[in-house]
């Protein structure tokens, strides 16, 4: 959506992406139940989607200037994180099936980012690893991304606190959360 296809719903967001106050009207509250959505609730999850959007623009850019394409950047990134992952391990990370991961593993690792490397006494298990030129990439990415969301990240959180206040009000700020999954637990990031 361009700014000025915008909603009158939403302010245009500076394009220094510098902007840290959300920009959704809040005249009206949304709707906290099963109710239908109010005009303010599509408001404000099409800011908050929007908000994504921009962010994985970034990041997609940001991956094209490294000589990544944005999903073998975060292959090297699931790599990094799962230390050590077998394929399977990746391919679920990555939420792509077995043999997708096996060909976007064998593209990086003929360009010298990562390898293979099998486990000690039993042979059949495969880990993947960065390598240095691996690492220094996911590191300038990285740090890129850092910079990114300490600009872009206060108004990407504050918008998805307004969005769950309007629809689970009271998830933001506190209660008891020692039951919930990962998954379920989104307002914690906003914290």
């Amino acid at each position: 959506m361009r700014r000025q296809d915008a909603p009158d719903c939403m302010r245009p967001i500076p394009r220094s992406g510098k902007s840290d106050q959300p920009s959704t009207v809040r005249s009206r509250r949304g709707s906290a139940g099963d109710d239908e959505p109010t005009s303010a609730d599509y408001c404000a999850l099409a800011e908050f989607r929007y908000r994504i959007r921009r962010f994985l623009s970034f990041s997609e850019q940001a991956a094209r200037v490294e000589a990544l394409k944005p999903q073998q950047h975060q292959l090297l990134l699931a790599i990094r994180a799962l230390d050590r992952p077998g394929i399977g391990a990746i391919a679920d990370y990555l939420m792509i099936r077995h043999h997708s991961a096996v060909g976007l593993i064998d593209r990086l690792e003929e360009r010298g980012l990562v390898e293979r490397r099998r486990n000690g006494p039993d042979r059949r298990q495969v880990h993947v690893v960065l390598t240095p030129e691996g690492e220094g990439r996911l590191r300038r990415l990285s740090m890129k991304h850092r910079a990114q969301l300490r600009r872009s990240g206060p108004g990407l959180v504050q918008t998805l606190r307004d969005l769950l206040e309007r629809w689970s009000p009271g998830a933001v700020g506190g209660g008891d959360r020692s039951g919930d999954s990962k998954e379920e637990n989104v307002s914690a990031v906003a914290k």
